[in-house]
């Protein structure tokens, strides 16, 4: 089973290797985009399909491996010494884990470093800004110390390599929404409790109500330095304009913590938590979904139509699997909710399947 799941797998990954050849190939010879990044970049996408793929990749490879068992009578067989059909699927659970194991680690270490890897030599070499220099800067919401009601906002444009941050702006609003400081900094560096800012310019907003209504007036000032008392990290900073993909388990967890703290949306960051950490549930459950093809006698009839749509049937799971997530996100499901209900419709269907064929056989 495990050889014929990392076969499909294999053949999965180079049918996607070769398109994503095809959908790169014209940008070969812009900036110094060689031929030879391109096919850098493209091999550093393989552990972001082999994390995706895996769960398919089990439900074929199982499949073809309990209808081979099937036709060589070998399950009847086991079936008469007294292997139980719960007995059966312990083993198959037992067979998966290793393989899970290895494609959660690749789904969690691997492929966030991979990705990174390969955009950044994708953008430098087509000349882009590659995300540690947006022309928007990195956007947070940051409310550390300040009145209740206050709300912060921050912008650097540029995170260094050794975590320094570069044209940092800091917007204060009031309970009521209007602007009352406005801090600028030319650079900022980690230091205890927060950032250490240099180059600062501050504007504060005063109003006041008058004959004519209200006024407001503007008083600025320069420092050399001024202590910015903050949660926010250098990970926090470079975690917040990368996609989901690109950050471990650790790395999701801390950023949906810190906008959890400042009220801001985490749906999405959580799906893409939980979905990372479910991937060898769901290797598990896809596999489970082959069991009842172990039960299939090729001189019944119909093996092969049977297996055809028993592959079909993982294949529309899967992609299902993946829209399901996409209308918790819209209709503001709770994350874990759209992250386990597939597994649980799947480790059903498997129960009816299987109930099935041995009802009918």
């Amino acid at each position: 089973m495990a050889h014929m799941t990392a076969l499909t797998l294999l053949a999965f990954i180079t049918l996607f290797l070769f398109f994503g050849i095809l959908d790169e190939i014209d940008k070969v010879g812009r900036g110094t985009y060689t031929l030879t990044k391109m096919l850098t970049w493209a091999a550093l996408q393989v552990p972001a399909n082999i994390a995706e793929l895996a769960p398919v990749a089990a439900l074929i490879g199982g499949i073809v491996a309990l209808a081979q068992l099937a036709s060589g009578s070998e399950i009847t067989i086991l079936r008469a010494a007294g292997l139980s059909t719960r007995r059966l699927a312990l083993w198959i659970v037992l067979i998966a884990l290793p393989f899970a194991a290895v494609v959660w680690v690749v789904s969690d270490v691997v492929t966030p470093w991979s990705v990174q890897r390969a955009e950044t030599l994708r953008l430098s070499a087509l000349q882009v800004a590659a995300g540690q220099d947006l022309a928007s800067g990195r956007w947070l919401k940051d409310n550390t110390g300040l009145a209740p009601g206050f709300t912060r906002y921050a912008n650097a444009g540029r995170l260094a390599p050794d975590g320094r941050v570069e044209r940092v702006s800091l917007y204060e609003f009031d309970a009521e929404r209007r602007l009352t400081r406005v801090i600028t900094a030319q650079r900022g560096e980690v230091a205890p409790g927060g950032w250490m800012l240099h180059g600062v310019q501050e504007v504060r907003f005063a109003r006041a109500l008058g004959p004519l209504g209200e006024s407001v007036s503007a008083q600025a000032g320069r420092l050399d330095s001024w202590m910015w008392n903050t949660a926010v990290s250098p990970k926090v900073f470079g975690s917040i304009s990368r996609t989901a993909e690109e950050m471990s388990l650790v790395e999701l967890g801390r950023t949906i913590r810190f906008l959890a703290e400042n009220q801001q949306r985490t749906t999405a960051l959580e799906q893409a938590f939980y979905q990372k950490l479910f991937v060898p549930l769901s290797i598990i459950v896809m596999l489970l979904l082959a069991l009842p093809f172990a039960f299939l006698q090729s001189r019944a009839g119909g093996v092969s139509a049977k297996m055809f749509v028993g592959i079909l049937l993982g294949v529309l799971f899967h992609t299902l699997n993946r829209l399901f997530s996409h209308l918790g996100n819209l209709n503001t499901w709770p994350p874990l909710f759209t992250a386990v209900a597939p597994l649980l419709v799947g480790l059903a269907l498997a129960a009816a399947l299987l109930w099935w064929v041995q009802r009918t056989r």
